[in-house]
């Protein structure tokens, strides 16, 4: 790797990826299929269990396919043993060396791969370097804080020149801070080198931050790839719709519908919660129950005497149950007609409901959307 030179970044196509493990019924990753173009940075975002990290160890070589296909640059390399696949991969525990310096753990994969000293040591500065550590070669890696390791780990994983980078949950072990220091750092290298990266987390504010594309995995399967703006603002499952983000789901009617605008239509529902309204969802959206998805910064609150008669905006009367500060926003509990719906207020608002304070709840219909009853999940 030359000084600040991108390696070779590869596209990545997963097709009907199944991992089972002896006789269990429901398989760890069930038939997945996907394209990653070069130099794109993709999360693998779910909660325990759902086939995250089987995906990645599958695509690093780690572990054996039931069946499906993986190619990186349209070469085959399913059945490719893991060392001959040109990729870089940081693992949730860094599994650095501990008996090594800094400079021999970066540098042991160019070892492996019998890399001449000259270079193997031009390589080591580099990528130490890049992650702004090139001071500490010499130090044994038991002496650096947790931040620091993870960066050793991310420049071994650089400096062999990987065509695809994966990183599994390697923010985990850090304290909040920190892991907001290391995400921004991972986004600058990235899209730096504009290297293919491949990372899997559960947490959904790392994968919105740092992804241009998120599969949103559940039970094995990917219930949603797409940019941010698609999962957040425009999931396709109930499911998507909870995980990623805070989100109020309630339960509509749809009675009619409207104009249609890029895929998107203008739905009238009822409820008899919400009353009649209006919301935007997919243009194949039927008439029939179908949940309403309402993110809890969207909605305005105000005292219940501010009703608001604009035909521009929907309001509801609640009575706040719970308030909890987080600094920047006020958490609250709604009690709106015997449901609960959740509601962020910004500090800085110059009325502040208390507990026990009679409300009214005020939202736009194009900040809401419809999920179509078809691609509901169960939670």
């Amino acid at each position: 790797m030359t000084d600040r030179q991108a390696p070779k970044s590869g596209a990545l196509q997963v097709e009907n990826l199944r991992k089972t493990y002896g006789s269990e019924t429901a398989p760890a990753v069930a038939d997945l299929s996907l394209r990653v173009d070069p130099g794109d940075f993709v999360a693998f975002l779910g909660p325990s269990g759902c086939g995250k990290t089987t995906t990645l160890r599958m695509i690093a070589g780690l572990l054996e396919p039931t069946s499906g296909r993986i190619q990186v640059n349209d070469n085959d390399i399913t059945h490719v043993p893991v060392h001959k696949r040109q990729m870089g991969m940081v693992f949730q525990s860094y599994a650095l060396f501990p008996h090594m310096t800094v400079a021999q753990n970066v540098g042991f994969g160019l070892e492996m791969r019998n890399v001449d000293k000259s270079e193997r040591n031009r390589r080591i500065q580099t990528a130490l370097d890049m992650v702004e550590l090139g001071h500490l070669g010499k130090r044994k890696v038991q002496a650096l804080s947790g931040g620091q390791q993870q960066r050793i780990a991310l420049a071994r994983a650089l400096v062999v020149e990987p065509t695809l980078l994966l990183l599994d949950e390697p923010l985990s072990n850090l304290d909040a801070k920190l892991r907001d220091t290391m995400r921004t750092e991972i986004k600058r290298i990235q899209e730096e080198l504009k290297i293919t990266t491949l990372f899997v987390t559960h947490d959904q504010d790392e994968a919105l931050y740092m992804a241009d594309r998120i599969a949103i995995m559940y039970n094995g399967v990917v219930e949603q790839f797409g940019t941010p703006y698609q999962v957040y603002e425009r999931p396709e499952s109930e499911f998507v719709a909870s995980f990623v983000g805070r989100a109020n789901l309630l339960e509509v009617e749809v009675t009619s519908s409207a104009s249609t605008v890029n895929g998107e239509s203008t739905y009238e529902y009822s409820s008899p919660l919400l009353g009649k309204g209006t919301s935007v969802g997919p243009s194949e959206l039927k008439p029939g129950t179908t949940k309403l998805l309402m993110r809890p910064h969207r909605l305005t609150i105000g005292p219940d005497e501010s009703l608001n008669d604009s035909p521009d905006v929907h309001s509801v009367r609640g009575l706040v149950k719970l308030r909890g500060y987080t600094g920047d926003m006020l958490m609250l509990e709604l009690e709106v007609g015997g449901e609960t719906l959740t509601a962020e207020v910004p500090t800085t608002e110059t009325w502040l409901p208390q507990v026990g304070d009679a409300v009214n709840v005020t939202w736009r219909p194009e900040q809401t959307y419809l999920i179509p009853r078809s691609e509901v999940s169960s939670v």
